[in-house]
């Protein structure tokens, strides 16, 4: 029985194949959100050869009308796949962090979720909201709190003059990009390098603890769960793993695994599925 999954993003899918004997093809193709894409530009967008018996695949917009389009396609496009399941983001995190046990799983990239895991499904969820009203600790919000301070006079000397020096960009500028430009999230989240070469400045360090309190505080920290490790999947939770644990601490919590990407931990929750030994 061989077993294709996958995970996709909003600029790239993990394409991994697995068989008995562990990991029998691996692959990046576009990414694929069906939420947004038509039928043809999803078809347009899968492998010609599936190979696989079975299929899970998981992203972004794969919920509610959008999961049902990816199904929809995807047996349509391989007729031989005895099963198929599509399977939110959020779920991949949880299973790819925690496996079958219970546990708090969340993303902190460009954008932010959350979730309570019982070991088999999402029982809750408290809403993300995007970056425009909610994405706490996002790498968009990260971003648009540093522009704020940077725009008001706030920051320090030189975190101000680090700025102008790297990005040359004025307030017109910035209110154009976030206000008129499309993807004005992953604008926004592109000041996280900068963040990150400059966390050793007091401002920008409490900017980040903060945030990441604010980030528990709206979206963990009412599972009621305090027990239980947060786990987290993402670039922004890798890269700035010191002040997101330091949060924590202060609010009683404990961070557990952190990844950047969920293929690795999806692999061995399918693989102690689909081959048990």
């Amino acid at each position: 029985m061989r077993v294709l999954i996958a995970d996709s993003g909003s600029t790239k899918t993990h394409w991994v194949l697995l068989d008995e004997k562990g990991q029998a093809g691996e692959w990046m193709g576009q990414g694929i959100n069906p939420a947004l894409a038509t039928v043809a530009a999803i078809t347009a967008l899968l492998p010609d050869d599936c190979r696989a018996d079975s299929i899970c695949f998981y992203g972004a917009g794969c919920k509610g009308e959008g999961a049902v389009r990816m199904r929809q396609v995807l047996c349509e496009r391989y007729p031989g796949v005895n099963a198929v399941s599509v399977e939110s983001d959020l779920l991949a995190a949880a299973r790819s962090l925690c496996g079958n046990r219970p546990g708090v799983a969340c993303i902190l990239g460009t954008g932010a979720n959350t979730c309570f895991y019982d070991g088999e499904r999402i029982v809750e969820n408290v809403p993300t909201l995007g970056y425009v009203l909610g994405d706490e600790g996002s790498g968009a919000s990260l971003g648009r709190l540093l522009l704020r301070d940077v725009l008001r006079g706030s920051v320090s000397p030189a975190v101000a003059r680090g700025f102008r020096e790297t990005f040359g960009l004025d307030e017109t500028e910035i209110v154009r990009r976030v206000y008129r430009e499309p993807a004005a999230n992953v604008f926004l989240a592109s000041f996280c390098p900068f963040l990150a070469a400059h966390r050793s400045d007091a401002g920008i360090r409490t900017l980040l603890v903060s945030e990441f309190m604010r980030h528990l505080e709206t979206s963990v920290v009412r599972y009621g769960r305090p027990e239980l490790p947060v786990n987290y999947v993402g670039s922004v939770a890798c890269h700035f793993q010191e002040e997101l644990r330091e949060a924590a601490a202060c609010l009683g919590l404990t961070v557990g695994e952190i990844h950047q990407r969920p293929m690795p931990g999806l692999i061995r929750y399918h693989t102690s599925r689909h081959y048990p030994r």
